[in-house]
């Protein structure tokens, strides 16, 4: 995954990123350009979100992402809770 800073000094995904940029009208997201720009997604995507339990906007992106698949055939959506001991439990149970 590619990180860029925002103006605040925020780390965000380029994902996250190119969802700050859909198209706007009357300073709000024009739905119907945006569901245009989603279903010119002609290649296989795949999506993987690392969630993080101080992750304030973390569900809303993998909201976002899954409804995104949901219009879109070539592409697929999943996460994971990026949470070190959890995934330790989880590898020594394994």
């Amino acid at each position: 995954m590619q990180y860029r800073l925002d103006k605040y000094g925020n780390e965000l995904s380029v994902l996250g990123f190119g969802c700050l940029r859909f198209p706007q009208k009357n300073g709000k997201i024009d739905m119907d350009a945006t569901r245009e720009q989603i279903a010119a997604i002609t290649s296989k995507t795949d999506i993987k979100i690392l969630v993080t339990l101080s992750c304030t906007m973390c569900p809303d992106l993998v909201v976002a992402t899954q409804r995104i698949a949901a219009v879109n055939s070539n592409v697929t959506a999943s996460s994971a809770l990026l949470f070190p001991g959890l995934i330790l439990v989880i590898s020594a149970v394994v």
